[in-house]
């Protein structure tokens, strides 16, 4: 059988992430960043010391193996990178340090940074918990799939790491770093997603002031110039097209992570404590007026571009309209100019006529004198001349009128 070029990434991607099975006692620290793309030579450089002797492929998306003996893994989102090592209870200080000092060493600013430590039972946890001094009135504790958690989710008194504390009770150990990982990606793509509510905010005054130029551009509809008019629209046009382009990916991410955040709550399941905020309240309290602001955004951005698009197109139907007006009056204005030329060059062929006509009933007078003295006439060449005049007028007329029709057939087959 031959595989399909996709089969081995498609298969890779299924087992990316894998937390390995957790030991309690164990602390697991995590820091996500934002690196710019100048910085991701240096990341790939700081990545290298995770198990070198491995040989690990640099240019993967998920890297894992061990600094200074300590589980360590790396991986690259399409605009963050995420770093956790695991620390077990007993730890050497010494690699301890060298651990968090690699983990803290990845360049790039920094989007959060956590620490989790996990316990076996809810009385080896509350030590942890009062040392913790979480905010009484923000703490949140609850239930999750047979352990405990803790938390404010605040920074601690070093300004560095948000403290967690999680006793993980009946959980089994692989059970364990599943529910750990989910807990990591739920705070990673709620503070992600709300990336996009400072873009919303920031950008949203420039929204309504495009919204109220557009509604005085369409007030002015019939009494301005149409080509002023025009051009306000394009103007429009194009700042909310510089907009959009600033802002879609903004919150097209936002909305993705959004939904990442509400899978992960719905994988957690947590169950409230009395007392106290329950996980999901906690994130949804915040989080969800924040993406409802982001998409209301984003419907207003293609809204008022919609409404540009409309009205542009108005305009160009009046300006259509009006140059079909033009171009009527145009050619009523041609067929009467041809219609006089037509006149004129008729009253031009008659006075030809006319005046050939003279002349030539000159010549045959004066030749019908000669003839006459010579008497080659028995009747009075008076007689003969008068007889001669029509004849004259008709054969002019119609060397006249075949010469113009010649004329006229000789420029349209040019």
């Amino acid at each position: 059988m031959q595989s399909h070029p996709l089969r081995e990434p498609a298969l890779a991607e299924m087992h990316l992430r894998q937390m390995p099975p957790l030991t309690v006692p164990c602390r697991v620290m995590q820091v996500v960043r934002l690196p710019i793309q100048a910085e991701r030579e240096a990341e790939r450089e700081a990545v290298s010391h995770i198990a070198p002797e491995q040989h690990l492929d640099l240019d993967a998306r998920h890297i894992s193996g061990a600094v200074n003996g300590c589980f360590a893994a790396w991986e690259r989102h399409s605009e963050a990178s995420t770093a956790l090592i695991v620390l077990p209870g007993g730890y050497d200080a010494t690699a301890e340090q060298g651990a968090v000092a690699w983990l803290e060493g990845l360049p790039g600013k920094v989007m959060r940074a956590t620490r989790l430590d996990i316990v076996a039972d809810m009385d080896a946890a509350e030590p942890l918990v009062q040392a913790a001094r979480f905010s009484p009135l923000e703490m949140v504790s609850c239930d999750i799939r047979g352990g405990h958690i803790w938390s404010d989710f605040r920074l601690g008194p070093d300004e560095r790491y948000g403290r967690t504390v999680f006793a993980a009770s009946s959980a089994h150990p692989s059970d364990l770093g599943r529910i750990v990982q989910q807990l990591q990606e739920l705070g990673n793509y709620r503070n992600l997603a709300l990336m996009g509510l400072a873009t919303a905010q920031q950008h949203g005054a420039e929204v309504t002031a495009i919204e109220t130029e557009l509604a005085r551009a369409v007030a002015r509809f019939g009494d301005a110039d149409d080509r002023a008019l025009l051009n306000d629209l394009t103007s429009l046009a194009g700042r909310v097209a510089a907009l959009r382009a600033q802002t879609e990916y903004r919150m097209s991410a936002t909305a993705a992570y959004g939904r990442i955040v509400q899978d992960r709550l719905g994988s957690l399941a947590p169950r409230s404590v009395p007392g106290y905020q329950n996980l999901a309240e906690f994130t949804e309290r915040r989080l969800l007026p924040a993406l409802r602001t982001c998409e209301s955004f984003r419907c207003r951005l293609e809204a008022v571009a919609l409404r540009i698009e409309q009205a542009t197109g108005l305009m160009r139907t009046r300006v259509d309209l009006a140059l079909q007006d033009q171009n009527a009056a145009l050619l009523q204005s041609m067929e009467r100019s041809a219609a006089r030329q037509l006149r004129l060059q008729h009253l031009v062929e008659g006075l030809s006529v006319l005046a050939l006509s003279y002349y030539a009933i000159g010549l045959v007078g004066h030749l019908l004198l000669g003839a006459e003295a010579l008497h080659w006439l028995h009747v009075s060449s008076e007689i003969v001349l008068g007889v001669a005049v029509l004849p004259i007028l008709l054969m002019l007329g119609m060397l006249v009128r075949w010469r113009s029709h010649a004329a006229s057939g000789h420029i349209h087959t040019d």
